[in-house]
């Protein structure tokens, strides 16, 4: 079964380009092959990762949604589609959809899934509502990573409950089961091995919340001096506002004197590694889908807090596995921060639960098999579906005879 996933962007800083690396490099290769198609770049970090792991990639390179190079290479995918005989088209974001739907039909496909992984923040204008509600026309199922978020879509696009599933993001939990010697990842990367250790992973732009996480970390350093603030993550690529999020970032700093026990460490390959030095894990987004880094630092055993939005409340059990709290509410990260602080017993009592909870709900391995499952249902239906109308086509034109001989 050979299945086309059409992606926006292939940088390999956000949470979609890691679902997607997870996924089809654990897909039974002798059932399935995945071809990449990401509308831009031509070459990335995450792109070379790919192929290095013999995984298909075909850059489309369309970067304007209206424009006759845009037609050119919808009809150059249309081709390859049709050549490589693609039985199924699964999208991520709003240009890779629209372009999917559209390339898809136009090349025959009737399995065309579209992969939602956010809550739709950056689509309130109403032309996007009404292009949604077209595509869905089109679209055979809808894949969400939260329950939250399909109740979501559901409401907003009007569309049935079967005409969506959920399949919630998964961990490798080899990658994620090591333990680090913390002196030596401490000095490695210039920090107090004898300071306690809060962490958030974040690409530097406002949706992430760091403001409000730095704001907690004033507060918690006021009550826990030896306490040092690691932000994992580079500049968002496409921020047009980034210098000036970042000003606001630093005069937070500057304002709570906390210059000393703030580290921006950029992006990392060395997650687990950094996080397996953590006592507490901070989400402090004002939008998400159902995070990767959440899942990460709970499969690590580190308590989490994490704001109440998209499917955050889905990973994280409130008072077992960590804490769940309000959007932009810096107090109530550092009020939960210092009581994990205090509370030794709890927070090991919470690393236990976390770790467990990943174990038992989020591993790659019981996340790709629900796809495969889902791709073998969808093909095997919209089969069974033009057999049957195949059937009832011919037979409605025999006469009595032929269809009892039949």
């Amino acid at each position: 079964m050979k299945i086309l996933f059409l992606t926006e962007v292939l940088y390999g800083e956000g949470g979609t380009e890691m679902y997607l690396f997870r996924l089809v490099t654990h897909l039974n290769k002798n059932k399935f092959k995945a071809i990449i198609c990401p509308l831009w770049p031509q070459d990335s970090k995450m792109i070379q990762n790919m192929r290095l792991e013999n995984i298909q990639v075909k850059p489309v390179l369309i970067t304007k949604l209206l424009s006759i190079k845009t037609l050119r290479q919808a009809h150059n995918l249309v081709n390859y589609i049709r050549k490589e005989k693609i039985d199924i088209i699964q999208t991520h974001h709003f240009a890779a959809d629209l372009i999917g739907v559209l390339v898809g039909r136009w090349a025959g496909v009737s399995v065309i899934i579209s992969g939602r992984r956010d809550m739709g923040f950056m689509e309130n204008a109403l032309h996007y509502y009404l292009l949604r509600r077209i595509m869905n026309l089109f679209t055979l199922k809808i894949l969400t990573n939260a329950s939250v978020m399909k109740q979501h879509i559901i409401k907003r696009e009007r569309i049935a409950e079967k005409k969506t599933a959920t399949i919630y993001n998964g961990v490798p939990l080899q990658a994620f089961n090591q333990r680090t010697d913390k002196i030596v990842k401490c000095r490695q990367m210039r920090l107090r091995p004898d300071y306690l250790h809060i962490g958030i992973t974040a690409n530097i732009r406002p949706i992430k919340g760091l403001e409000y996480f730095l704001q907690a970390a004033g507060e918690i350093a006021y009550h826990y001096p030896g306490t040092e603030f690691l932000i994992i993550g580079g500049d968002a690529t496409l921020n047009k506002k980034l210098d000036d999020y970042k000003q606001t970032l630093n005069q937070i700093i500057s304002d709570y004197e906390i210059a000393d026990r703030v580290h921006f460490l950029g992006r990392r390959s060395d997650i687990a590694e950094i996080l397996s030095i953590l006592d507490i894990y901070v989400c402090a987004s004002l939008s998400e889908g159902f995070s990767n880094s959440i899942i990460e630092a709970m499969a690590m055993g580190v308590p989490v807090i994490a704001t109440n939005v998209g499917g955050n409340a889905e990973a994280v059990i409130d008072g077992k596995t960590g804490f769940i709290v309000s959007p932009r509410d810096a107090g109530a990260i550092a009020e939960r921060a210092v009581q994990l602080l205090t509370d030794r017993k709890l927070a090991k009592r919470m690393s236990r639960a976390a770790k467990r909870r990943v174990v038992e709900n989020f591993s790659v391995d019981r996340v790709v098999s629900q796809h495969e499952d889902l791709y073998c249902a969808l093909t095997n239906h919209k089969q069974g579906t033009e057999k049957t109308r195949f059937r009832q086509e011919n037979m409605g034109s025999m006469t009595g005879l032929e269809y009892k001989s039949g």
